[in-house]
């Protein structure tokens, strides 16, 4: 493998998942293309840095809007059992 990338995905902290992805398609290149990921690559870490925390923060929406919908569900069923218990009494 190239040293070099081996020192870029050091320096910039690159998972091990990007680090792999990022072989496969740097094995398929040309040389010259090659070249410029070297050349260009803290701006690619930089946007696989920004992507990432994008992912985060959708994930955490996602949740927290699922636990709502969770939240929503259980009160429902709680109202609901009340409800019932209450048309039990009368």
């Amino acid at each position: 493998m190239n040293k070099y990338l081996e020192k870029l995905f050091a320096k910039y902290e690159i998972s091990e998942k990007d680090k792999y992805d990022i072989l496969q398609i740097y094995s398929l290149l040309p040389e010259n293309k090659k070249q410029n990921i070297i050349n260009n690559f803290e701006n690619l870490a930089f946007k696989i840095k920004k992507i990432e925390e994008d992912i985060q923060i959708e994930k955490e929406i996602l949740l927290s809007s699922a636990l709502d919908k969770v939240k929503m569900a259980i009160n429902k069923y709680k109202k609901q059992e009340l409800k019932n218990e209450i048309d039990l009494q009368v």
